[in-house]
């Protein structure tokens, strides 16, 4: 597939040229060098941005681009962040035939897959198939009148599986064990030979804890970010094997940004054959961005029945951002004997949430407990 980038955005051309199936990328700065190597390359796909430096009137380009292009390659317009003018725009790039239309939010690495191999004509229909949670009632029905009559497969192919490369986010609404359960996981994937990169977002950068990293990483993130380095970030990190662990300094409460996320997500994403993203605990920008850029989401429990309520709560507030066939559910340091996990199992189990699956993480005894063995090959076959 040989793609046109028109965009100006430099984490997004290293993720795009390093998807599967892209042959030859080629890059132009302005709108001037759109329609020369057009000609010159015959593209399949043309990503343009909105914003593209260059003389000229975008409109104008949009429409030269549309008449000199083939008959089967597609156009993709980041318009940016939304304004009162996108609506009529919009209408004007549907009607010189521009394919998809990706605005504010919608732009992540997730929508740019699906927006590359024709998985979507137009964002904002795929948009409104998702019903927001109704109000009234209880949660639990809330929960049920949502999803009791959810079409199977309804999403299943809204997410295109780029080779093995993926994005796994761990979320939860609680300290119910993330990041025990994204160390534990990047080994048993590394084990299966799979290259792996952990971002850890959470406040006071927990996983130094299990990785247990030398001191000199402790303040690269800040270093890497200060001076805008994103894109070396994967070279100098600390790597353990196939595993590659970026994170701030232990017990520092200061998060990175939304912005800086994405673009170590960017770089990362494209080098590293799987890549963990430990959330912040609760709702944020950084986790939203987190969700809207997996291929999969863990959302992890404990056997509190207080922590499964605070969950659900977590899954009503992220409204059309909580996709159930993108979702497992898991049980962390789950004791199967206890009335607790009992409890939980059960309601989760019944919640009418149609989960791609619902896993147990190993007890202490290690008893009729799923290991994370189960959820790394599942992972490695989705």
């Amino acid at each position: 597939m040989k793609i046109l980038l028109a965009i100006d955005h430099d984490e997004m051309e290293t993720y795009i040229a390093g998807i599967e199936g892209v042959s030859t990328v080629t890059v132009v700065k302005t709108k001037g060098e759109i329609i020369k190597q057009l000609e010159s390359i015959k593209p399949d796909v043309i990503f343009i941005a909105h914003d593209l430096p260059g003389e000229g009137d975008m409109q104008d380009v949009i429409r030269m681009t549309t008449a000199c292009k083939n008959a089967r390659c597609r156009i993709v317009y980041i318009y940016g962040d939304d304004d009162r003018e996108r609506e009529d725009y919009e209408s004007f790039l549907n009607n010189c035939g521009v394919n998809v239309v990706l605005v504010g939010s919608e732009i992540t690495s997730v929508t740019i897959d699906m927006a590359l191999f024709g998985a979507i004509g137009s964002l904002s229909g795929m948009e409104r198939t998702r019903s927001p949670l109704k109000k009234g009632g209880s949660m639990l029905k809330r929960m049920k009148r949502l999803f009791h009559k959810a079409p199977t497969g309804q999403y299943k192919h809204s997410f295109p599986k780029a080779g093995s490369k993926a994005v796994v986010s761990f979320i939860s609404n609680h300290t119910t064990g993330k990041t025990y359960t994204a160390w534990n996981l990047m080994h048993s994937l590394a084990e299966k030979g799979f290259s792996c990169s952990l971002i850890n977002m959470d406040r006071g950068y927990s996983a130094n804890h299990y990785f247990n990293p030398d001191r000199r990483y402790h303040e690269l993130l800040n270093y890497i970010i200060t001076r805008n380095e994103h894109h070396s970030i994967l070279e100098k990190c600390c790597k353990m094997g196939k595993q590659s662990i970026i994170s701030g300094k232990p017990g520092d409460t200061e998060e990175i940004g939304r912005e800086d996320f994405e673009k170590l997500l960017y770089h990362v994403r494209s080098r590293s054959d799987i890549t963990l993203l430990d959330t912040r605990t609760g709702i944020c920008d950084t986790t939203q961005s987190a969700i809207k850029h997996s291929s999969l989401d863990v959302l992890v429990f404990d056997c509190n029945p207080h922590h499964y309520l605070m969950n659900l709560k977590m899954l009503e507030a992220l409204k059309e951002d909580f996709v159930p066939e993108k979702t497992v559910a898991l049980i962390n340091n789950a004791d199967i004997r206890s009335p607790d996990f009992k409890r939980v199992y059960n309601d989760l189990s019944r919640s009418f949430i149609p989960f791609t699956g619902i896993y147990i993480a190993a007890d202490e005894r290690g008893k009729y407990a799923e290991d994370m063995d189960k959820l790394s090959g599942f992972i490695c076959s989705w």
